[in-house]
Order: C-alpha cells, then structure tokens, then sequence
C-alpha cells in the first residue's frame, strides 16, 4: 500500500497539468462510465417495469450529482471552497437538467419507443452540454 500511494498521487499531479478543458471532459467521461455501470444495476433491479427506465434515469441522476460532483471538484477544479456549500449547489444547478432529463428520458422511452440505453445517453449528452457551460462558474466557484 505504501508503493501505491506515491504512484497514486503522482498520476494525479500529472493529471491536474493538462489543461482544464481536458481534465472537465476526461472526467466527464470516467463519470459517464460510472454512472452507465450505476444506471445499469438500478435498471435491473428496478421492480418499476412500467416506468422501469425514467426511474431508474432518475434514481441515477441523484448518484450522479454527488459522484460528478466529487470527481470533478477533485480531479478537474482542485476547489478549496467548503465542500457542503459547493455540493449544496451542485445540487441546486443541476435539479433542473434532473428534471428536464427525467422528462427528456419519459418522452424518448414512452413516447418515442427509443431504446432505454440510447435514451441514456442522449439525456447524458444534454446534460453534459449544460455542465461544460456552466459547472465552473456556478458549482465549483471559490467563493
């Protein structure tokens, strides 16, 4: 364990070199990779067989906010601001992509009869572009 964690800290120190934009979509991308798993396992367990995917989509997105949420204040920002008041608004700013996501996956699953996966993702891209514009300024913000 010893061996480790220099090896650990030191791709993590080469991480936070590359330039910003890089480290926001690599850590987009471990997220989505995280959260596929997470919405993967909600899905199969999921008794809802009715609704079974927009619950599901929406039982993630609660997991998502608080793991994107830590991996992009640690991997990609770095932030030193207090970590409840930045979750605090993590949550805030994205209640309403979970909202519109939920309603988004509804329509292409229900309405649409898009495949759950493919609605996944296309609610995930959606709410990826809103966060490349707006999750430094107003989640990961020092003050």
């Amino acid at each position: 364990m010893e061996i480790a964690r220099p090896r650990i800290a030191g791709v993590i120190a080469r991480y936070h070199r590359l330039p910003v934009r890089a480290r926001l979509v690599l850590t987009g991308i471990l997220g989505a990779l995280l959260g596929l798993i997470t919405y993967e396992l909600l899905y199969g367990l999921n008794p809802f067989a009715r609704y079974r995917a927009t619950s599901s989509w929406s039982a993630n997105w609660v997991f998502s906010v608080w793991r994107q949420h830590a991996l992009h204040r640690w991997l990609t920002f770095a932030s030193s601001a207090p970590y409840l008041r930045s979750l605090g608004r993590a949550f805030a700013f994205y209640a309403a992509s979970g909202v519109l996501g939920a309603w988004a996956n509804f329509q292409l699953v229900s309405g649409l009869g898009v495949n759950h996966r493919a609605a996944w993702f296309i609610c995930l891209c959606g709410g990826g572009l809103i966060s490349l514009l707006f999750l430094k300024t107003f989640v990961h913000r020092e003050t």
